[in-house]
């Protein structure tokens, strides 16, 4: 019979993995964003009205 902790550490590893991916890609999003309004400071209202609140509903 397998010892309790390898039970454990093959429940929690692809839980570990996903957030560590997880984290990855909001940083990368995070850039993205930040880039986006330093390049186009004079969007259109309707654009930046968008796309702030689904970054920060996200975040």
């Amino acid at each position: 019979m397998n010892a309790p902790h390898d039970h454990v550490a093959s429940l929690t590893g692809p839980q570990i993995s996903g957030e560590y991916l997880n984290w990855g890609l909001m940083g990368v999003l995070s850039v993205q964003v930040y880039l986006y309004k330093i390049l186009f400071p004079n969007e259109r209202r309707s654009t930046s009205a968008f796309g702030t609140p689904t970054f920060c509903h996200l975040h």
